[in-house]
């Protein structure tokens, strides 16, 4: 399973093909669902153990339930945005720089900001099987329309995880009281253009 490295990113990604462009050479991954002959699976409303074998190694989608709750939660988010209230972490700055307003003009970047300064993993990587539960369990989570996430970010989750790119994550490195928040920063840097990933060939 060859391995990736996103650092050196010089182009942006999209969702249905890995543009990476480096200085000397330029590489284009674009990926059709890996897993053929095989419908593409919903996610039930509750996991179990018994459900998550069902739905390893096999293509997922989400449901227009889904699609609807994730839509309805980005707008409504949006809408408050349009006012002057004030969000934490969502126009704030974090910890300390709490009472710090960022503006609108900055806060896609405040945002990737957020993610990668928290990708600071090391030592041995995670299992692929564990990764591969992992994004299931994000997709779901994220699914159910609470986050005011946009619907491109859960979608980019699912075509990694239906294509067989897995994020490298670290089994080692925290930050804050949250054991997770460094597995998951890493898990997500793909979406950005950045990180490690490997997939199969």
């Amino acid at each position: 399973m060859p391995n990736l490295d996103f650092t050196n990113l010089l182009t942006t990604h999209c969702f249905h093909c890995l543009q990476v462009e480096f200085a000397s050479n330029s590489v284009l991954l674009s990926r059709q669902n890996k897993i053929k002959n095989i419908a593409a699976m919903q996610l039930p409303e509750i996991l179990t153990i018994s459900s998550l074998e069902t739905i390893l190694n096999n293509p997922i989608t989400l449901s227009n339930d889904d699609i609807l709750k994730i839509n309805n939660n980005y707008n409504y988010l949006h809408s408050k945005l349009e006012g002057q209230t004030i969000y934490y972490g969502i126009n704030t700055g974090f910890g300390s720089l709490c009472n710090v307003s960022i503006g609108k003009e900055d806060l896609s970047q405040l945002q990737e900001n957020l993610v990668v300064s928290h990708a600071c993993g090391f030592g041995d990587t995670v299992d692929i099987e564990i990764v591969k539960l992992m994004l299931i369990l994000k997709i779901k989570n994220l699914s159910k329309g609470y986050s005011g996430v946009h619907l491109d970010t859960v979608n980019g989750l699912v075509h990694l995880y239906n294509n067989q790119i897995y994020p490298i994550v670290y089994e080692q490195g925290s930050l804050g009281a949250s054991g997770d928040l460094a597995p998951l920063a890493h898990l997500a840097l793909p979406l950005l253009g950045k990180g490690k990933i490997s997939f199969i060939d």
